[in-house]
């Protein structure tokens, strides 16, 4: 039933409203009088559950405590004191608590209320009367402890350290061993700083986390915040007489806090002079987070770590091994960030499933490069920087700054591994060997291709991110992974030798390479192969000898076609021998290095050079060609300055029709290059 006026609940509310906010009651029922309030009083009434209902400075009602209060104005909570519902007929105001709430946030209010209010009364010698000397020490010094814990927790709320202070002479006056409430609160004090003191940059790496270092400048930043906060604290009035008093009374605590706070003063130096510097490296470090382009990242190593060498050699403070450690392991977590973000698990198995593998392997090795120019551009300012800072250089391992990034850097290669492995077997599903054995092997290639598939989608469904280096599971699985792939490899490289002993000549044998080119690199194949591959340099000798005799069987009377001169049928002759060796010559080249190191190999290549040598020698001047043989000298024609002759006469002049161009001496050239 909607709430009306004249309801008890109702009345409640407006009633501690007007006298806590100090509004007449026409003027609050006007601002408060709405569909919103009343719906929510009326839920706060008739829903057990419901235990708090606050009021803003604005008259507008809130279910529930907020996490924030108006920075303006006073706001009011209505508190149930137990689970109940508030009926009209049965109203009962006892179970219902009002209290004011001010500051911009509750725990404000709550010091407020607590320093204000609630130490005054528990400090009033009249209300101490029948507590009693023990009770209403223990009392205080309960109470302001729960205060020194609010004041510190206000503190944290707006990200500083606050020193509670402790309570006036006036607000106990009766209470007796002063010094040791004074002695209570230094040592609260010392904890306190002692805590921000020792705030280190690292704890985070320590602690198992991957900061970037955008974090080192936000860490530098609130611990200046704080110990300029402390420091003012330090010299505020209220502090003073407390450390004046005790001195007076000659406290143990004075000197020990003295030495205190001139660590405070050298750390908030510090502080302050590492803000300084390091706010030169934000832009470099937003746009090293921020970049949408991972190879542009590239261009930002050498102006970030010039300004580093810069700090390095003008700070006062931000110039020690530990904290250019900090700074660049950060700046690695912030390079694998961004690479991540580049190229990941899915987009590898997204790229794999679109064909379009070779992207991802181009982008991987982008990747590789990207992270290999940080590496290479630190050591380049390493070198500088010893040779610019003798005094102090830049001792410290490779190890100690980019640990993480080369384990990245490792499960990179392995992601590489993994995806040229599926450029490579892909081809599998093209591939079609000929021969007799033809149909088999093809079905062979096939059953390999259909488990090469069934791998990796078992690789696929590992549950996690491959390029995640926090994940040790990887190891074992691209291990299981890495088997199979052995494991087929050999299967393949059985398949290959059968088709090679099924061809019967050596081009034959070099197309069956051919048909699985790109797969022969692997080590497994290669080692299956390796036996063939002597057979085949053999074998390829042997017809290389073949063709060396024909050529100097018929070396003086070449075998020439009826349809060809001379001179054209013994260069076509020439020709075909040289093309029958010279194509298994240019993929026996390409085999594997350890093949042609074999001295079969180097016998092959040294015969093929001799052949071809003898085969071009009477047509090497590259200024020249043959005429024909009259007798036994050989006439030779220079055709560059022929062929010019030719193009001058063409485009400068028109030679007359009386002209004969057997006159010359080069018309009588060019007749003769013509017939043959």
């Amino acid at each position: 039933m909607p709430l009306e006026e004249g309801d008890p609940r109702l009345e409640y509310v407006v009633s501690h409203a007007t006298v806590s906010l100090g509004l007449e009651r026409a003027k609050f029922l006007k601002s408060f009088l709405n569909e919103d309030n009343l719906n929510r009083l009326e839920a706060f009434c008739d829903e057990d559950t419901a235990m708090c209902l606050v009021m803003a400075p604005n008259c507008k009602l809130e279910p529930g405590f907020p996490a924030k209060l108006a920075n303006k104005g006073k706001s009011l909570a209505f508190l149930k004191v137990a689970p109940t519902v508030l009926n009209k007929e049965k109203f009962d105001p006892s179970v219902l608590v009002m209290t004011e709430l001010q500051g911009s946030a509750p725990v404000e209010h709550l010091e407020l209320l607590a320093s204000e209010c609630f130490l005054p009364v528990l400090s009033n010698p009249l209300n101490q009367r029948k507590w009693g000397e023990v009770a209403t020490r223990e009392i205080l010094d309960k109470f302001v402890a729960f205060l020194n814990s609010t004041t510190i927790m206000c503190g944290h709320v707006k990200g500083e350290t606050r020193l509670p202070m402790p309570p006036d002479d006036s607000q106990s006056v009766n209470v007796k061993n002063r010094v040791g409430l004074l002695e209570g609160a230094v040592i609260t004090w010392t904890k306190q700083i002692k805590a921000v003191l020792k705030q280190d940059p690292e704890q985070a790496l320590k602690d198992g986390q991957d900061p970037t270092p955008d974090v080192e400048l936000t860490f530098w930043r609130h611990k200046a915040n704080n110990l300029n906060a402390i420091f003012d604290q330090l010299q505020s009035p209220r502090i003073r007489r407390v450390l004046r008093a005790l001195d007076l009374a000659k406290s143990t605590y004075c000197t020990t806090f003295s030495r205190l706070c001139k660590e405070v003063y050298t750390a908030r130096l510090e502080a302050n002079d590492n803000v300084k510097f390091l706010r030169t490296l934000e832009d470099w470090f937003d746009k090293l987070a921020s970049a949408e382009d991972f190879p542009a990242c590239e261009d930002l190593f050498k102006p970030m770590l010039h300004v580093v060498l810069l700090i390095w050699k003008n700070s006062r403070h931000y110039n020690t091994p530990a904290r250019l450690v900090v700074l660049m392991r950060e700046v690695c977590n912030s390079i694998i960030e961004q690479a991540c973000n580049y190229v990941s698990g899915e987009t590898i198995f997204q790229k794999i499933d679109a064909e379009e593998t070779h992207l991802a392997v181009v982008e991987i090795k982008t990747l590789l490069r990207v992270c290999g120019s940080f590496k290479a551009t630190y050591k380049e300012y390493k070198r500088t920087a010893d040779a610019e800072c003798p005094a102090n250089q830049w001792r410290i391992q490779n190890n100690a700054l980019f640990s993480r990034l080369d384990a990245f850097l490792e499960r990179c290669h392995d992601a590489l591994d993994f995806a040229q492995t599926v450029v490579q077997f892909t081809k599998l599903g093209r591939i079609e060997v000929g021969g007799t054995k033809g149909k088999a092997l093809t079905a062979s290639v096939e059953a390999i291709f259909a488990d090469f598939n069934g791998a990796v989608e078992k690789f696929r469904g590992v549950g996690y991110e491959i390029l995640d280096i926090n994940e040790s599971k990887f190891e074992s699985d691209f291990k299981a992974f890495r088997k199979t792939i052995t494991e087929l490899e050999r299967r393949l490289g059985n398949v290959v030798c059968q088709g090679f002993d099924d061809c019967s000549t050596v081009y034959g044998r070099f197309r069956v390479f051919d048909t699985f080119d790109g797969l022969l690199e692997r080590p497994t194949i290669q080692d299956e192969l390796e036996k063939r591959y002597v057979l085949l340099v053999k074998a390829f000798g042997s017809d290389l000898k073949v063709v060396q005799e024909l050529f100097l069987h018929y070396r003086d009377e070449p075998p020439i076609a009826a349809n060809l001169p001379p001179i054209s049928g013994a260069l076509t002759w020439c020709r075909g021998l040289l093309d029958r060796v010279r194509v298994p010559m240019n993929k026996l080249v390409q085999l594997d290095k350890s093949v042609l190191d074999r001295e079969e190999a180097k016998e092959v290549t040294k015969v093929y050079s001799t052949l071809k040598a003898r085969s071009q020698r009477p047509f090497t001047p590259s200024t020249r060609v043959v005429s024909r043989r009259e007798g036994a000298e050989w006439f030779f024609l220079d055709f560059e300055r022929i062929s010019g002759e030719i193009e001058t006469r063409i485009t400068h002049r028109r030679p007359s029709r009386s002209t004969n161009p057997r006159r010359s001496r080069s018309g009588g050239e060019m007749w003769r290059l013509l017939r043959m």
